[in-house]
């Protein structure tokens, strides 16, 4: 790693991290309405069929949108188009399966989704990567629960780097 290659990347305004060159550049999602069985309203392009489910009346806040993008872009390293975001508030009569069998999915985060969860009988441990045959499912708590809780925030970084099997 050449000092000159060095990037230092705000991952949370508490943590920083390492990478040689910046991977991707942040990518404004758009509004992609679908059809299935069900309508399936999200945004992104799904194109790593990773899905972050969240339920939202009010939609994301400007920091629950930094916090994904710095989650996704920086600590990831991948855009934003890499990925769906699903509000379960949009999609009120959608169900698990219609969700896995859309998408493709093959890992999925579920922000603070416990009542749809429980719905849909998918177990739910905090911060603890699900593996399966063919998904991952991590369940984290609502954005807002972490932006002053470090020791949090720690949590959901290890957990984050289990599922997408990063060191």
């Amino acid at each position: 790693m050449s000092a000159d290659n060095i990037i230092y990347s705000e991952l949370f305004e508490e943590f920083f991290i390492l990478t040689e060159t910046e991977k991707f550049q942040p990518v404004k999602a758009k509004e992609n309405p679908l059809e299935t069985n069900t309508k399936i309203t999200f945004t992104g392009t799904n194109k790593r069929k990773t899905l972050f489910v969240y339920n939202d009346i009010n939609q994301l806040s400007e920091n629950d949108l930094t916090m994904i993008r710095n989650l996704v872009v920086k600590g990831i390293g991948w855009s934003m188009e890499d990925i769906a975001l699903i509000n379960l508030s949009e999609n009120s009569d959608t169900k698990f399966e219609d969700i896995r069998n859309f998408f493709s999915s093959e890992k999925i985060i579920f922000w603070g989704c416990e009542t749809f969860m429980q719905e849909n009988k998918i177990p739910r441990k905090v911060h603890e990567v699900i593996k399966g045959r063919e998904i991952n499912i991590l369940s984290a708590n609502m954005f807002s629960f972490y932006s002053d809780n470090i020791e949090q925030k720690k949590n959901l970084w290890e957990a984050m780097k289990k599922i997408f099997d990063r060191k």
